[in-house]
C-alpha cells in the first residue's frame, strides 16, 4: 500500500483549483481566468471546507484508493474514476469530469512511493496523462 499525507492548506486548494481549470478550459483562456476570478472563489470555497487546514491522507493499492480525514473519508475503486492527471508538483483524481482530488507529491514519502502510485495508475486501466 503506498500512502500520501498532507495538511490541506489555502496554498494547496489554489494550486488544485489552477490545475482543475487549466483542464477544464481552453489553454489561453484559463490563463486569463485563472488569476482573475478562480483564486477569489477558490479562497472563498477553501474557507468553507471542512477539510481546511486538516490533515488528509490518502491510500492506494492495487483495488482502491481511500482518503480520510478528520471526521470524513472516501473509498474510491480505480474503474470508478474518469482520469488521473499527473503535472509538475501533484497528481489531480478526477471522480467526475470537472471535480478532481488534489494530492501533491510532497504528500508522498519518498519518489519510489510516487513512483510505485503511477504504476498503480498504469495499472488500473483509468486513462493517466502525466
Amino acid at each position: 500500500m503506498i500512502t500520501a499525507e498532507y495538511v490541506y492548506t489555502e496554498g494547496e486548494a489554489l494550486r488544485a483549483t489552477e490545475e482543475v481549470t487549466k483542464c477544464a478550459l481552453p489553454f489561453s483562456l484559463a490563463w486569463l481566468l485563472t488569476p482573475l476570478l478562480v483564486r477569489c472563489g477558490a479562497r472563498k470555497r477553501f474557507r468553507q471546507n471542512p477539510s481546511a487546514n486538516k490533515k488528509i491522507v490518502w491510500r492506494f493499492d492495487q483495488r482502491k484508493l481511500e482518503n480520510s480525514t478528520d471526521g470524513a473519508s472516501g473509498v474510491y475503486e480505480w474503474r470508478s474514476l474518469i482520469e488521473i492527471k499527473e503535472v509538475s508538483d501533484g497528481f489531480l483524481i478526477f471522480p467526475q469530469p470537472r471535480l478532481a482530488h488534489w494530492v501533491p507529491k510532497k504528500g508522498f514519502s519518498s519518489e519510489i512511493d510516487i513512483s510505485g502510485f503511477r504504476d498503480l495508475v498504469r495499472g488500473s486501466g483509468v486513462k493517466y496523462s502525466g
